[in-house]
């Protein structure tokens, strides 16, 4: 669940602080394909996060960061860790600063 402050800064358009799990990267961002490195499932306060490790290459240069997405049920976790493998997503990344990138769950077949 979106909380106030998450709001406020999709609406300002500030995917640079907004926590990872809940931004969203301007479709205006170019996109490149992901290499999904490995994955797990943490238990944490009651939920399932996936944590997935990633790669690109952007403008000649390799470029890495982490996925992670809470999920309430272990099931939900475990699809969306196996849809990450089975189908490597997009990622869109920031012109002129590739180290700000966002995996493009969308872009997975019957993403969550």
């Amino acid at each position: 669940m979106l909380d106030v402050m998450d709001l406020v800064l999709g609406l300002l358009d500030l995917p640079d602080i907004a926590p990872r799990r809940f931004r969203k990267a301007p479709a205006s961002w170019p996109a490149a394909q992901a290499t999904i490195l490995s994955g797990r499932i943490e238990k944490r306060a009651g939920r399932y996060v996936v944590s997935a490790p990633y790669w690109f290459y952007a403008d000649g240069e390799r470029y890495g960061a982490r996925y992670e997405r809470e999920f309430i049920s272990e099931s939900q976790a475990r699809a969306v860790l196996q849809r990450l493998f089975a189908s490597p997503p997009m990622v869109r990344y920031k012109p002129g600063d590739a180290d700000t990138s966002i995996l493009d769950a969308g872009s997975m077949s019957e993403a969550a």
